[in-house]
């Protein structure tokens, strides 16, 4: 439509009816595009064997950026990490260094310092998660007031 200092009712109205239907086609697009991927990523999956396809998930811009930042956090192979001994035996030997005890973040620097390594994005919650299991099994005591963890 050329262009003027005005235009008519009927042109705006045109305009409008031309952008809502530009609108609609878009959004059916996208709907499609977006369930052709579910099915890629769902094919993906199984081939990977990293598990069986689920109910295809709508893409989400924090599902996405949560996906980059593992991958990010991966490294560019995303091999895992081959330590000699276990985090639970790495655990065990350095509570015994730690005198009275030691905190959750104190455990985890000294699991670190010893040379532990690891991929995970959340190493702390993975050390808290076997400090927890640790005191469940009467392995090691967790002093709650004092929140500090001893053999």
């Amino acid at each position: 439509m050329a262009h003027s200092d005005s235009y008519s009712v009927s042109d705006l109205e045109k305009m409008l009816e031309d952008t809502r239907a530009e609108l609609s086609n878009l959004e059916s697009r996208k709907k499609q595009l977006e369930a052709e991927l579910a099915d890629v990523d769902s094919r993906i999956t199984v081939l990977n064997g990293t598990g069986t396809p689920s109910a295809p998930k709508r893409a989400t811009k924090k599902r996405t950026k949560k996906v980059a930042k593992r991958a990010k956090a991966a490294g560019a192979g995303g091999k895992r990490v081959k330590n000699q001994q276990s985090l639970r035996k790495v655990i065990l030997g350095i509570l015994p260094k730690g005198g009275k005890g030691m905190s959750l973040d104190e455990v985890m620097n000294a699991v670190l310092a010893s040379g532990y390594r690891s991929n995970a994005t959340d190493f702390r919650q993975v050390v808290y998660l076997n400090l927890y299991n640790l005191a469940r099994k009467n392995e090691i005591k967790y002093n709650s007031e004092a929140k500090l963890y001893s053999l």
